[in-house]
């Protein structure tokens, strides 16, 4: 089992896990940094919740709590 950098506790991986490679503006990468930096969470956990939020307000069913979506890597 691998270990957070920041915090050292223990990398949970669940269920299958896919890479989304995004070519995001600096000025955004910057904000989820600073974001992950404030809730003490990775960057994924940040991007996740961030993009599930989006889902939600538009309405769609993954943003559902029966989808059961979770973050990948818990820090």
């Amino acid at each position: 089992m691998t270990r957070t950098p920041r915090t050292g506790r223990p990398r949970v991986r669940e269920g299958e896990v896919k890479t989304l490679l995004l070519r995001l503006p600096a000025p955004l990468v910057e904000q989820v940094q600073e974001l992950a930096h404030t809730e003490d969470r990775s960057m994924t956990a940040v991007a996740f919740r961030l993009l599930r939020a989006g889902l939600l307000a538009e309405g769609h069913a993954l943003a559902a709590p029966e989808a059961r979506l979770e973050t990948v890597y818990h820090s």
